[in-house]
C-alpha cells in the first residue's frame, strides 16, 4: 500500500514540475538548453497570472514538444527588464534563444494552444468550419483580423467571416459588415455593411442593429432615415447597448428625426450611462442642470 502512495505522490510532484522556473540566475544556462521554451511572466500579485496558472500548467503537459518556463518578475528584474515587460501576464515564444512571438494578457486553453502551435491550431478550425461550425469560421476571422496570436490577414478574416455569416451566425455577420462599413482590408461598402448589418440584427446581435441605426441615421449607403434609425436604437437600447440608448439621447436632445423632448434625451443618456458608456454620464448633468 505504502509503494503504491509513495508511487502517486511522485507522480503528482512529476506533473506537477513540467513548468520550470527560471530566474535571473540560471536563464542564459537553461535558454540554451532546449530549443523552444515558453516564457510566462507573472507575478503573484497578478489575478490574471493566477487565474492562468492551472491553463498554462494544463497546456505544458498536452505539449512535451516545447519547454514551460515561468518567471516571477518582482524577482527575476534582470529577465523581465530584458524583455520589456510592461504588463502580466505577458507570454513570449522563444526557438533557439530567439523571439518568434509574444502575447499579453490572460489566454483561455484554446487561446493558448493556438500561440503555442498557429498552425496545428488553424488547421484544426478550418477543419471545423469547413464542417460547419459557423464558431470556427468566426473565431478564425477574429484571429486573423486583430493579429495577436496570428499574422493579420484581412483577406483571410473576410473569408471567414464570410462562412460564418453564410451558417447563419449573427455575429459573423456583423464583423463582415462592419469590415465593409469601416473599412478594413476592403474598399468601403456601405450597401454591402447594411446587408450583412441587416442579417446581423435579424440573427439578435444588438451591435449589428445599432450600427445599422447609424447608417440609417446618417445617410450613409441609403437615403437618411430617421424612423429606421429609431426603431434600431430602440431595439438595441432595450438590449442594453450603451450606444445605442446613447444614440437614442442625441437624438432626443437635438430633435433629430423625433420631436426635441429633453425629458427623453436625459432618460436615454441615464441609461446609457448606467450600461457603462461615460460621456452619456456627462451628458446627463449637462441636462440636468439646465
Amino acid at each position: 500500500m505504502k509503494k503504491i502512495v509513495y508511487f502517486v505522490l511522485f507522480m503528482l510532484t512529476w506533473t506537477s514540475a513540467t513548468v520550470i522556473e527560471l530566474s535571473d540566475s540560471n536563464y542564459k544556462e537553461k535558454i540554451k538548453e532546449h530549443s523552444q521554451i515558453l516564457l510566462l511572466f507573472s507575478a503573484p500579485w497578478c489575478g490574471a497570472c493566477k487565474n492562468m496558472q492551472p491553463i498554462y500548467q494544463k497546456a505544458s503537459s498536452d505539449n512535451q514538444s516545447i519547454v514551460f518556463a515561468e518567471i516571477n518578475t518582482d524577482d527575476n528584474q534582470e529577465v523581465s527588464a530584458s524583455y520589456e515587460i510592461n504588463s502580466l501576464p505577458t507570454l513570449v515564444m522563444l526557438e533557439n534563444g530567439k523571439e518568434l512571438r509574444r502575447t499579453v494578457g490572460s489566454l483561455e486553453m484554446n487561446e493558448l494552444n493556438l500561440f503555442v502551435s498557429p498552425q496545428k491550431m488553424v488547421n484544426a478550425y478550418v477543419e471545423k468550419c469547413d464542417a460547419g461550425d459557423a464558431e470556427a469560421c468566426l473565431a478564425i476571422g477574429q484571429h486573423y483580423e486583430e493579429g495577436e496570436l496570428l499574422g493579420k490577414d484581412y483577406v483571410k478574416a473576410l473569408k471567414f467571416y464570410e462562412q460564418s455569416c453564410a451558417l447563419k451566425n449573427a455575429e459573423g455577420c456583423m464583423y463582415l459588415a462592419y469590415m465593409y462599413d469601416e473599412p478594413i482590408g476592403v474598399k468601403q461598402n456601405y450597401k454591402k455593411a447594411i446587408k450583412y448589418y441587416t442579417q446581423g440584427c435579424d440573427g439578435s446581435n444588438m451591435v449589428a442593429c445599432r450600427f445599422l441605426g447609424y447608417l440609417y441615421d446618417e445617410g450613409l449607403g441609403t437615403q437618411k432615415n430617421y424612423k429606421k434609425a429609431h426603431e434600431l436604437y430602440i431595439k438595441a437600447c432595450n438590449h442594453e447597448d450603451e450606444y445605442a440608448c446613447n444614440n437614442l439621447g442625441f437624438m432626443y436632445s437635438e430633435g433629430n428625426g423625433v420631436a426635441k423632448d429633453l425629458k427623453k434625451a436625459l432618460a436615454f443618456y441615464t441609461l446609457s450611462c448606467k450600461f457603462g458608456h461615460n460621456p452619456a454620464c456627462k451628458e446627463s448633468v449637462n441636462l440636468k442642470n439646465k
